[in-house]
């Protein structure tokens, strides 16, 4: 089974349209670090209702602690959550972390880590027979005031031979 580390926004944005279980139907169970847990379950909202019922699904481990003076220079850009995620995937390792924001997938990727992003999730969850359409659901996103560039879509609903 995979392991993949999951932040806040995904977490959101999949519960905001209803599809939060995709997480659970693409890999089996998934990890969040504490201060996403803490960060999407402070505000009242789908998200928060559904990490609080604890699904079975839903690991969450505390990050390792960052030396302080890395911690600042990267924390400059990042939220704690975005930071932890990294952590705990490069003292843990991670067959992939889902982040949506530019400056934590550049670092990430600058770290050697695997990254996927909520579009990304749609795009697996249609190769896998477990949505039939990607389009309705990106539009859903795009309703629930997820923002991402017009490009990018198209890019996904091309990948998804929706165009």
């Amino acid at each position: 089974m995979p392991r993949v580390i999951v932040n806040s926004t995904p977490l959101i944005l999949l519960a905001s349209i209803d599809m939060l279980d995709l997480l659970a139907r693409l890999y089996g169970k998934v990890t969040i670090p504490q201060a996403v847990f803490n960060e999407v379950t402070a505000k009242a909202g789908s998200a928060s209702r559904a990490l609080l019922s604890r699904p079975d699904w839903l690991m969450i481990e505390r990050a390792p602690e960052m030396p302080v003076d890395y911690r600042r220079l990267i924390s400059a850009k990042l939220h704690i959550g975005e930071l932890e995620v990294m952590a705990l995937a490069l003292a843990t390792g991670a067959d992939s972390l889902v982040l949506d924001d530019n400056a934590a997938r550049r670092t990430a990727k600058y770290f050697g880590l695997p990254v996927t992003g909520t579009l990304g999730l749609l795009l697996r969850a249609k190769e896998r027979g477990i949505v039939p359409e990607v389009k309705p659901l990106v539009n859903a996103l795009l309703a629930n005031g997820f923002r991402v560039d017009d490009r990018v879509v198209g890019a996904v609903l091309e990948l998804a031979h929706e165009r």
